[in-house]
């Protein structure tokens, strides 16, 4: 009998060891992180935008989840960005992501997830248990993008270093073997840590990628300064990533374009109209390119035509013995700055040498009148030593200045009341009261105080309550919203376009959730004026965005929960749209030494602050008075006349100069504004690099900047709370066609 049953469980135990071992077996996850790629060289920007981007092998099925990126975006709140994904079975996709990581980040987190199924990669700086190389977070970084070949390269800096793949972080070994291409990074001296030199060269770098490889998102731009590349490299590019870089660059971003090539690629850049390149031909060069002789060469013979002119386009490199006829054309496009160059300096003769050909490419960067880097990439922050210990949200001073003293204009917190406090003072006397003599007296002489630490927890306890919910009793209903945008706005008869930045900011009067409108294109990111040494915030609930895959990408806010008595602030870039409703309708007639300003399109509760305006003859303060209504609306007026206030001050356009004087100090543990309002709200992230497109329109004669502070005028982007009060403002940089004696430029 006994043999029998050992002969029944080996038979059993057999039978089901093939059970066991199928059971035990790994099963494939449905998708996977495999790697990791940060910026376009390994190296992501302090406080501006950059690309992260992240390969994902499909599993044994479709997988449909999410790719979330979590890190603390300042002292108070964390940043948590949501991608929305999809991948094939089988198949590694790579999906791109964005990222504006504060100085002080010592850790961030990606998370793949889909229902319960979770892959989560931790990225800590200085930690040996750690397998994930830590991204190198640059502060302040000068860096030009070069995207395929081009002799640009030589401009910069002698160290040019062969760097490997590993920006490449394999979260596991790539059985295909195949990983990015290696990169050439020509860097200065320049690094966190290091004092930059005085020279911006010692401190400007320079970045080569493909075209295949250029980012989808418009705003992944925002971590460089300039991009340099060849028509027919980026026609090469997708679609998809020409439109994100057309995007950056109108928002007021910085292109070098080398059209000496055949063809009509370079139009998509600059737009049609505004200049004329003939084909490839032998010219002659004047003296631009250091010579005493004179010689021929091959090039692209440029002229601005009459439209170009009157947008601010100016030639340089001119071609001997034909006027209006150059090889080189700078002029705006929307609010950013682009160059044209119809020959490659490397093809100069006598330009062969790299030395001799930095000398021609150096100008198109930083010189004074070819150069194309706005001013505060060419000033060396005087306040980047504290910078690097000390920080709060912003690239640099400037932008920390700028939000500081945006908020401090703008910010609307209705005070506790004296009630607040009376009660929350009763409520520790009472507490007080009743763990010391109640349990003393009463307890005793019950003969119950053996009990008196049960009865202390009973008192704290229903203390704690109260103190959680007296505040919503005694105060409630109070949130105040409000919203500060700069908008700049190109106004010929047409209208092309509108580019803002936006500071909004809520206080939470009583436990909400609020709702952030958003259109496509924008990108939101939390911000704080507070200054911290690292990052650890706990104050308030992160603030969660969603990466939407459609064109223009936009990086949208989900609902934001606040606790009662928070306060939270947040910054939206928005890219080029159709003027939003509340702005102005400007008008500049111009007879004899007379300026007349007409503004109509305001709702009747908007008022116009102050107001400036420039022209090439000079600069004005504007008074503007409403007049008779328009259309149902008030018509506003001003007048500026070359005897009343023609001043010779920086321009109304432009932001506080980047030096010590007139950006931002720093006294004692906190950082001081010197800019006036509303100059200084012309720092914020976005808006000081579109002022060069300004000046050159105002420059060509035909222009008008006109600047107007305008509160209460109607803000479709105001963020949405119910029960609360609000209060919008708008500084408006508007350049305006001006009508002369009854024709226009």
């Amino acid at each position: 009998m006994r043999g029998r049953r050992c002969l029944f469980v080996m038979a059993l135990a057999l039978g089901a060891s093939p059970a066991w071992a199928q059971g035990g077996s790994k099963k494939p996850p449905p998708a996977e992180i495999t790697g990791v790629r940060f910026g376009f060289d390994g190296t992501l920007p302090a406080e501006r935008w950059a690309p992260i981007w992240v390969d994902v092998l499909g599993g044994p099925a479709p997988f449909s989840g999410e790719l979330v990126l979590e890190y603390s975006q300042d002292a108070v709140e964390r940043a948590r960005i949501v991608l929305p994904i999809a991948t094939t079975p089988g198949e590694t996709v790579p999906f791109e992501l964005a990222a504006c990581l504060p100085s002080r980040t010592t850790a961030f987190a990606l998370t793949l997830t889909s229902g319960r199924f979770k892959q989560e990669l931790e990225f800590i700086q200085n930690d040996r248990r750690s397998a994930l190389p830590f991204p190198m977070i640059e502060i302040q970084p000068r860096s030009a993008l070069i995207v395929g070949e081009s002799s640009s390269v030589d401009a910069f800096s002698v160290n040019v270093v062969d760097v490997k793949p590993t920006e490449y972080t394999g979260v596991r070994e790539d059985p295909s073997g195949e990983a990015p291409a290696a990169q050439v990074i020509v860097r200065g001296p320049y690094s966190s840590g290091q004092t930059p030199s005085a020279d911006v060269w010692d401190t400007l770098a320079a970045v080569r990628t493909r075209p295949k490889d250029l980012p989808l998102g418009w705003l992944c731009y925002d971590g460089v300064d300039v991009v340099v590349a060849k028509a027919e490299e980026l026609a090469r590019a997708d679609a998809r990533a020409r439109g994100a870089l057309m995007t950056w660059v109108e928002a007021g971003g910085r292109l070098i374009l080398e059209a000496d090539g055949a063809g009509s690629a370079w139009m998509e850049f600059v737009g049609p109209g505004v200049l004329d390149i003939a084909p490839a031909r032998l010219v002659t060069t004047g003296d631009w390119a250091g010579r005493d002789d004179q010689r021929s060469l091959s090039g692209r013979a440029i002229r601005i035509t009459a439209r170009g002119l009157a947008d601010g386009w100016d030639a340089f490199w001119p071609v001997s013995g034909e006027d209006g006829v150059a090889l080189a054309a700078r002029g705006p496009v929307g609010t950013g700055m682009v160059t044209v160059l119809g020959v490659d300096p490397q093809r100069v003769p006598r330009m062969v040498m790299k030395e001799s050909t930095r000398r021609l490419w150096r100008p198109l960067f930083t010189g004074e009148a070819t150069g194309i880097l706005p001013e505060h990439v060419r000033t060396i922050d005087p306040n980047w030593e504290s910078m690097s210990w000390m920080s709060a949200s912003g690239a640099d001073s400037q932008q920390m200045a700028a939000i500081r003293s945006t908020l401090d204009h703008s910010a609307g917190i209705a005070p506790i009341g004296d009630w607040s406090f009376v009660v929350i003072a009763g409520a520790v006397l009472l507490l007080a009261a009743c763990v010391g003599p109640f349990d003393a007296v009463i307890l005793r002489r019950r003969g119950v105080s053996r009990w008196s630490w049960l009865s202390a927890i009973g008192w704290i306890g229903a203390a704690s309550a109260a103190a959680y919910i007296a505040p919503m009793v005694v105060r409630s209903g109070d949130s105040v919203v409000s919203r500060t945008r700069v908008v700049d706005l190109i106004d010929d008869g047409d209208r092309r376009g509108a580019w803002s930045t936006a500071v909004a900011s809520v206080f939470a009067g009583r436990p909400l959730s609020a709702t952030y409108p958003s259109s496509d294109g924008a990108w939101w990111r939390g911000v704080s004026p507070v200054e911290y040494f690292r990052t650890s915030p706990t104050a308030l609930a992160p603030v969660r965005t969603r990466l939407t895959a459609t064109e223009p990408r936009s990086l949208s806010p989900l609902p934001l929960p606040q606790g009662q008595w928070t306060y939270r602030t947040l910054v939206q870039r928005s890219a080029g749209e159709a003027p939003p409703a509340g702005l102005p309708r400007l008008l500049v007639r111009k007879a004899g030494g007379r300026y007349a300003v007409e503004a109509t399109g305001l709702n009747g509760a908007a008022q116009v602050r102050s107001a400036a305006m420039s022209t090439r003859e000079g600069h004005w303060t504007l008074d503007f008075v409403t007049d008779d209504a328009k259309n149902g609306k008030p018509l506003w007026l001003a007048d500026a006349r070359s005897d009343m206030g023609l001043r010779e001050v920086p321009p109304v356009w432009q932001p506080p100069r980047a030096d010590s004087t007139s950006g931002l100090y720093w006294s004692g543990l906190t950082w001081q504004a010197t800019g006036q309002w509303p100059s200084a709200s012309l720092a914020l992230p976005g808006v000081r690099e579109r002022a060069d497109a300004a000046a050159a329109r105002v420059e060509s004669g035909g222009w008008a900047c006109v600047t107007m502070e305008i509160e209460g005028a109607e803000d479709p982007d105001m963020p949405r709370i119910e029960n609360s009060t609000e209060r919008s403002i708008t500084v408006l940089r508007a350049l305006v066609r001006i009508e002369s004696e009854g024709r226009s430029p």
